[in-house]
């Protein structure tokens, strides 16, 4: 009986010894998942230097040896993919949506999207205002003022955003409010990108990539069409280039924007059909 106890102490030290080793040998033998976490990790604290010290110097100790475990990014990537098939974020900055679709939370949930709050009163008369104070006063000095409003992913996106966020009214987003209220007070220029890039999106067009939070090249030119194209109703400027004079940079040339998937560590495992564009002739002329 003591030999049994005593053969499953040893197996059960030699297992844990072994694991522990493997942990270390792993990134030897396996490439880290791409991962960003948009924080510095934990560097190694100082000794203490006095005896009040240790409490602090523990936990900073603790936070080093958790941040710098060696196959801390294999584990955090594993967990969270699991848990992406599952429809379930590894972040809260991070939602999963539908089809493996993620979106940015900022803690609202789509608050804006939603129009929640409800712009008041007060707070759109204050904004109007300001609006008309900003035109006049470049009016008077020959330019022109004009607010731009980029679109969030989940307005373009609804049918792939998480099921906790549908009920959206895009009418009631402060943007479409501001934009009805400074065209009917004859306060300013207001243009709401968000209608153009989602009719494109309606008709295939992939504006926004699964895995980022940033509109795709495609979905940039349609922006900066929707710009050039008012800029020209008012008489400030020519109307926007074609599609044609920009061309497609190939795949792998430079790293694909995949911002969300790389929060969560699962950026290495899942493919990205980001289209990006490129002014070649432009570029050229550059000098940094």
């Amino acid at each position: 009986m003591a030999f049994k106890a005593s053969l499953h102490w040893r197996t059960l030290i030699g297992c844990v010894l072994a694991l522990g080793v493997a942990a270390f040998l792993v990134p030897y033998g396996v490439k880290a998942p791409a991962m960003a976490e948009s924080r510095p990790l934990a560097d190694l604290p100082s000794l203490p230097a006095a005896p009040g010290d240790f409490a602090a110097f523990r936990a900073d100790l603790d936070a080093y040896v958790a941040d710098r475990f060696p196959p801390r990014a294999h584990l955090i990537a594993a967990l969270n993919l699991a848990r992406l098939r599952l429809g379930v974020s590894g972040t809260a900055r991070v939602a999963v949506g539908r089809q493996g679709w993620l979106f940015h939370d900022d803690g609202s949930h789509f608050a804006t999207a939603r129009g929640d709050p409800p712009l008041s009163d007060a707070a759109a008369s204050a904004w109007l205002a300001n609006l008309a104070g900003r035109s006049e006063a470049l009016a008077a000095r020959g330019g022109a003022y004009l607010v731009v409003v980029p679109p969030n992913k989940e307005s373009i996106y609804p049918q792939f955003a998480p099921a906790w966020g549908h009920g959206r009214d895009a009418s009631r987003a402060p943007a479409a409010t501001l934009r009805r209220l400074a065209r009917r007070a004859g306060a300013g220029e207001v243009l709401d990108l968000g209608p153009d890039i989602a009719r494109q999106a309606g008709y295939g067009l992939k504006v926004f990539s699964r895995l980022d939070s940033h509109w795709t090249g495609l979905g940039a030119y349609v922006g900066y069409a929707t710009i050039m194209k008012r800029l020209q109703e008012l008489g400030l400027s020519q109307g926007p280039r074609p599609l044609e004079d920009f061309v497609e940079r190939p795949a792998g040339e430079a790293a694909p924007p995949r911002d969300l998937a790389l929060m969560l560590g699962v950026a290495s495992f899942l493919p990205n059909d980001y289209p990006q564009l490129a002014d070649p002739e432009a570029e050229s002329r550059l000098r940094v």
